[in-house]
């Protein structure tokens, strides 16, 4: 027998089902509009206790990187791989921070996390091996180098066509998603999005009322159907919805891509790119321990200076 792992709500006797679901609320069945009142008689507090209970924190997924890595040298496999290229500072945008933002405690937070994973804890390949290597993530993660790999939605085609064409490395990998993690517990947890896919009008179009039609399709039910079938995320979603995508992307936890409460985008102001630029070079030299940590936020901080006056 397996053990199971998990978080387990423990409750007196006489748990009957107009306690797990009160009746007053049987008037629907959608089962999300069910779900919301869930143990509310009981516990009023139940939904927000699962919402936590389900999340994982940054300081959980490291510790969890550190006890999957194994073995050493060629042989090593990694809790996680970040990919080196990644500019999109998680935990910074996650507590609605930015690049421009004067208090640089939530980026700190993040190099001195991504400082733990490739330095400290050796749970993720070191930032001198990716840059060096020039190691390509899915390629890594679907090799079974490492056991964790966090990336956008794309990320999950790419690793199903490549497990389709090489059925060596299926028979042996079981794949399941599970939310981003975030900085801390959170009744309101944060993904990160960005403008990845979208359509748009152009303002010298002669046919905007048209253009605008076509939009309001595209973002309404019918058109999410199809977008969904293809594995694609919708602007629409709902259960209907959302079992569909379940179904075309047929792996555990799928449904996790379409919940998330909050998105926090990446800042639009002319400079980012810059920015971007900036922070990933201060960072580097962090990393790769060429420069202290308050260094390379000073520097960081005094280049972006010169660019935003």
């Amino acid at each position: 027998m397996e053990n199971a792992i998990g978080t387990v709500f423990r409750y007196g006797d006489n748990v009957d089902t107009d306690v797990i679901i009160p009746a007053r609320y049987l008037n629907s069945s959608d089962p999300a509009e069910l779900a919301k009142s869930c143990m509310e008689d009981i516990d009023p507090d139940f939904v927000k206790r699962k919402l936590r209970a389900m999340q994982t924190s940054y300081d959980e997924y490291a510790d969890l990187a550190a006890e999957l890595s194994e073995g050493t040298g060629a042989d090593r496999i990694y809790g996680g791989y970040i990919p080196d290229w990644n500019n999109c500072a998680y935990i910074t945008l996650q507590e609605g921070s930015n690049f421009a933002d004067d208090d640089l405690s939530a980026l700190q937070d993040w190099w001195e996390l991504e400082n733990r994973m490739y330095n400290t804890d050796n749970s993720h390949m070191s930032y001198s091996d990716m840059v060096s290597s020039g190691t390509d993530g899915i390629n890594f993660f679907c090799s079974g180098k490492c056991y964790m790999y966090p990336g956008g939605e794309w990320s999950i085609s790419d690793v199903l066509t490549m497990l389709k064409n090489d059925p060596t490395i299926a028979d042996n990998f079981e794949l399941g998603i599970a939310t981003v993690p975030q900085p801390a517990k959170t009744d309101d947890p944060v993904t990160i999005g960005g403008v990845s896919t979208f359509i748009g009008i152009n303002a010298s179009s002669e046919k905007q009322e048209a253009a605008f039609e076509f939009i309001s399709y595209m973002a309404g039910k019918e058109a999410a159907k199809y977008i969904a079938a293809a594995g694609a995320i919708p602007a629409y979603i709902d259960d209907d919805i959302t079992a569909v995508f379940e179904e075309a992307i047929g792996v555990s936890g799928a449904a996790n891509i379409l919940n998330p409460s909050k998105i926090s985008e990446t800042l639009m102001i002319p400079e980012y790119t810059e920015l971007q630029t900036i922070e990933k070079e201060e960072r580097e030299l962090y990393l790769l321990g060429e420069q202290s940590l308050e260094d390379g936020l000073k520097n960081f901080e005094e280049r972006r200076a010169e660019v935003m006056n």
